[in-house]
């Protein structure tokens, strides 16, 4: 099938041979030169469908690797990645690996300490995979989980849910389902969606973040060390921290980023409109 997409960001040998061009011609000075983009394009790959998730992380080999997953009606794939680590310069080696499922997967964790995966599939199971995408166990969820992340303190599986966040135990037998773990306080109320988690690692708070209200939680215990409400009819899209300069900066529907100093409270925050 032919690939029709169309990056918008050259690559890094179109843009180095247009730099080499460039200083290489003695009859022009070029005053200066500027770089138009700070992301260079490293690789690609094209899927003819549209993907359910997509998610990297390192094998233990080191190296980068990519899973994703897409599927129209009975057939699904999940196809694995990788990307070499000491691949020649403008040498796009690749390994794709795909493997046949039944299943629609939603949303999808790798868990280095168990070498495996967590999904939440359509089903509203959630199901461990080992390192080959084979199903180990499933569990009956019996709600929507919006979000989940793996939580390497504390060895859970964390979902965001209708009202709040979830926690998953690994069974000690290797073909056992998970269990829930450790319930979780919070000032999340049964009208908010946690549609997004992050993990902080350098302040050890895990992000949780509903349409109207961003919870922080400390990774260890759980307990909640920071609320964000709002009442106005702009939702919540994302966060993050920017350590450097101690801000915590917020996404909103209306194309609006709020970015807020914090030290040991909230001083002060301001505003900028795209």
């Amino acid at each position: 099938m032919e690939n029709l997409l169309t990056s918008k960001i050259s690559s890094w040998s179109e843009t180095s041979e247009n730099i080499q061009n460039i200083i290489s011609d003695k009859s022009k000075d070029p005053g200066g030169l500027t770089i138009p983009y700070g992301l260079q394009l490293q690789d690609k790959n094209w899927c003819p469908k549209a993907l359910r998730f997509v998610i990297q992380f390192k094998g233990n080999t080191g190296q980068n690797q990519f899973v994703y997953h897409h599927g129209v009606g009975l057939k699904h794939r999940i196809e694995t990645w990788d990307m070499k680590k000491n691949r020649k310069e403008d040498e796009a080696e690749k390994k794709l690996k795909n493997t046949n499922t039944d299943l629609r997967i939603f949303h999808f964790a790798y868990v280095p300490k168990h070498w495996a995966f967590v999904g939440f599939c359509s089903d509203l199971n959630l199901c461990v995979f080992s390192a080959n995408f084979e199903k180990i166990s499933t569990v009956f969820v019996g709600k929507t989980i919006m979000c989940m992340l793996y939580n390497d303190e504390r060895d859970d599986i964390i979902t965001g849910i209708q009202g709040g966040v979830q926690t998953w135990k690994f069974p000690i037998g290797h073909s056992d389902p998970l269990f829930p773990g450790q319930e979780v306080q919070n000032s999340f109320t049964a009208e908010d969606w946690v549609k997004s988690l992050k993990l902080d690692e350098l302040t050890n708070q895990i992000l949780a973040v509903a349409e109207r209200k961003i919870v922080m939680l400390d990774s260890t215990t759980y307990l909640e060390n920071c609320v964000f409400s709002k009442n106005l009819n702009v939702s919540f899209t994302t966060c993050a921290f920017y350590h450097p300069l101690c801000f915590f900066i917020t996404g909103e529907y209306n194309i609006t980023i709020c970015f807020i100093i914090i030290t040991h409270i909230v001083l002060l925050y301001f505003v900028i409109l795209f």
